[in-house]
């Protein structure tokens, strides 16, 4: 061995085919670096390999030589590195929009993906979170209406959903938010849904009061029968709304 792969010199990996033949023990290796050089003038090329070294016995149980399997799994390692780093920069470009709850969940409603703008406006740190189904998000008196289902059917059925309602912090606060969308795999079938959302409770608030203050200024109007008027202050024009 030592004479046929000059290259695994300082490596380890005659070190631990001794310790298998004096021990009889076999040995398994999953990813192990390997650095290897083609010819004398060639650059050294870092491989990865899964290996086996099992002993081999004769009838006394006494080791007489190993026999040795290994695999190139570079191309393997590669993806999965390639995977892992493509996971790392999604994880820190949905924690990184903190002022945004970026979460998602199975068919099932259970929670997957909890980022940390999710931490900030709901409370439950990720693994409080993740595992738990989503209708803890939702008041009790959504829960017992069924609304986490609707919900998910609804985004389901239509591609995308926006639904504005009341959710529930860790602290038992409400606020108001809205929106899911399903996740589906490369062959289109559904994986699950995904929510991004804001805390909207103070435009909700306004809207509502603004809603409120108009409502109570028609009922005045009408009940004075009093006249409004606009005017277009570029054409001087002055318009009555409809009599009531």
């Amino acid at each position: 061995m030592r004479e046929a792969l000059p290259d695994l010199q300082g490596q380890g990996y005659f070190e631990i085919l001794d310790r298998v033949y004096a021990t009889g023990a076999p040995y398994e290796g999953r990813a192990l670096p390997v650095d290897l050089q083609s010819e004398i003038t060639a650059p050294v090329e870092r491989k990865y390999i899964d290996l086996n070294y099992q002993p081999v016995l004769d009838p006394d149980g006494n080791v007489v030589g190993i026999f040795p399997q290994g695999t190139d799994v570079t191309d393997r390692v590669g993806a999965e590195e390639a995977l892992r780093k493509s996971e790392r920069q999604s994880r820190q470009v949905t924690d990184g929009a903190i002022d945004y709850a970026i979460l998602s969940w199975d068919l099932d409603g259970h929670i997957l993906r909890w980022n940390e703008g999710a931490r900030r406006i709901f409370g439950w740190t990720e693994e409080e979170a993740v595992g738990i189904h989503w209708e803890m998000l939702f008041t009790s008196e959504d829960r017992a209406a069924n609304k986490p289902r609707e919900a998910m059917d609804a985004a389901l059925r239509l591609g995308t959903a926006h639904h504005d309602r009341w959710h529930i912090r860790k602290s038992g606060e409400r606020f108001w938010a809205s929106g899911e969308s399903p996740i589906r795999n490369e062959d289109g079938s559904l994986a699950g849904l995904v929510k991004v959302l804001r805390d909207q409770t103070e435009q909700y608030l306004a809207q509502q009061a603004l809603h409120d203050a108009e409502a109570t200024l028609r009922r005045a109007q009408e009940a004075g029968r009093v006249g409004v008027f606009s005017l277009d202050i570029e054409t001087n024009v002055l318009t009555p709304t409809p009599e009531f």
